[in-house]
């Protein structure tokens, strides 16, 4: 798949941009033009009909017909430049006049025009696929009437030439216009592109801020998300650095224990001392597993898709105690749940799953022998009490990290389940934290679920 270019799209869109707007401009100025020269060339034609009438007056009020008026191209008072400027110019316009009703002169030009008097004022006729504009004057105290006629084409040849004037610069600039265009995208360019050359020659394990001397505001925002990209990739790297630390740590003593065991049972004098060793070496592999499992709870709970929705709990916690119960039974441990009527949550109901699992599971765990657990649950909160020793306030926010547990004696554990819940509320914005009950000893989790 061809990669779309940004250098491309921004020359595209400034040149097409640039070029609309001298398209439009020079429409504008030619639609202006075009208004200034139709009243320029119409004051000239009113003029041309006064001028005309001075010079024939006399003429008319001695007889009737004065014939062809005609230019003289030989005038000895005419030079060569101005002849030839005459004979350009001097078929454009032409001039009939009336005395009373008859037709007195017309120009040599309008010989072969036959139509009657053109109505006072401008009005506009179409003779051999040609339009010409007329202005028509009378004076009535003489009853002549002058005719002043001029070809359009006149006006549209001069339009031309003007449109010419102002394509044919813009035609030389254009090319000038372009390699401008490019220096100044490139320039405009050159942060993003040292920036990308700084994240292109970096090592793998070179996760500092990039830094930059002189940085346009448009890539300000770019280069702080880089930026902060950088610190939690490094953030994360180095918690899953600590975490591999921890974990190969903690194996190591259930493997020395499996290891041990299998040695106690080869050496074991009789078979009830074999026996002994190998329900051990059950219950250490039941310890390894359950470390094992705990772990790649852990790992997995990053890359789960959270999506939240609001619904009732009740059932889902029910399943949960339920599953949970026969644990429960072989300890004497009364789980109890008291629900609010109609109490709901928003979360996502597969690591709310989780999250419950391994509360309980600790509640159950630390709980002894014909103990109590109260789970509670209210609109968007949920608590879990139990009757354990409960957690010392200075271990309270300790306990959340990895492999940590608090003041247990000798019961067992890995220390990763409430690292699994701490997660798991940070992945649901959910607030959590631990206290003790008004009366007598224990844990309260309080969980408080986002409103929405």
């Amino acid at each position: 798949m061809k990669e779309p270019s940004l250098f491309r799209r921004l020359f595209v869109s400034i040149l097409a941009m640039l070029l609309l707007l001298f398209v439009a401009g020079a429409f504008g100025v030619l639609k202006i033009t075009s208004k200034q020269i139709d009243s320029d060339y119409d004051a000239q034609l009113i003029a041309d009909s006064h001028t005309v009438w001075t010079l024939v007056r006399e003429d008319l009020e001695e007889g009737d017909n004065l014939g062809e008026l005609h230019l003289d191209f030989s005038a000895p008072m005419l030079n060569q430049d101005d002849r030839e400027t005459l004979s350009r110019y001097g078929k454009w316009r032409a001039v009939r006049i009336w005395k009373d009703d008859k037709l007195a002169a017309r120009s040599e030009n309008l010989s072969v025009v036959n139509t009657a008097r053109s109505p006072v004022g401008f009005s506009e006729q179409n003779i051999n696929d040609e339009t010409w504009r007329i202005y028509t004057v009378f004076i009535p105290e003489n009853k002549i009437t002058v005719e002043v006629w001029e070809n359009l084409n006149n006006r549209k040849r001069l339009m031309v030439t003007i449109g010419q004037g102002i394509l044919e610069p813009g035609i030389l600039i254009l090319p000038v216009l372009i390699v401008l265009l490019i220096l100044s995208i490139r320039h405009g360019m050159k942060a993003l592109l040292a920036m990308a050359y700084q994240v292109k020659a970096r090592k793998s394990d070179d996760l500092s801020p990039i830094k930059m001397e002189v940085l346009p505001k448009e890539l300000a925002p770019l280069y702080r998300a880089i930026n902060t990209l950088l610190e939690r990739v490094r953030q994360s790297m180095a918690h899953e650095r600590e975490f591999i630390d921890n974990v190969a740590h903690e194996l190591k003593t259930p493997l020395s224990a499996l290891r041990l065991q299998g040695e106690l049972i080869a050496n074991a004098p009789t078979e009830q001392q074999r026996q002994e060793c190998v329900d051990d070496l059950i219950k250490g592999i039941d310890r390894a597993t359950h470390l094992f499992d705990q772990l790649l709870l852990f790992s997995r709970l990053s890359q789960k898709s959270i999506d939240a929705e609001r619904f009732s709990p009740v059932l889902l916690i029910q399943d949960v105690i339920s599953q949970r119960a026969n644990i429960a039974l072989n300890k004497k441990i009364d789980i109890s749940l008291e629900t609010e009527k109609e109490a709901t949550v928003c979360t996502n109901p597969e690591l709310l799953v989780i999250m419950l699992g391994a509360l309980i599971d600790n509640a159950i765990k630390y709980t002894p022998q014909d103990g109590q657990i109260h789970v509670a649950l209210g609109a968007n909160t949920l608590s879990i009490t139990d009757s354990g020793p409960g957690i010392p306030e200075k271990d309270r926010l300790r306990v959340f990290e990895r492999f940590t547990r608090g003041q247990t004696g000798n019961i067992e554990g890995c220390g990763l389940g409430l690292s699994i819940v701490s997660e798991i509320c940070k992945q649901l914005r959910v607030e959590i934290t631990l206290s003790q009950p008004e009366k007598g000893s224990g844990l309260v989790v309080f969980l408080h679920f986002p409103k929405r």
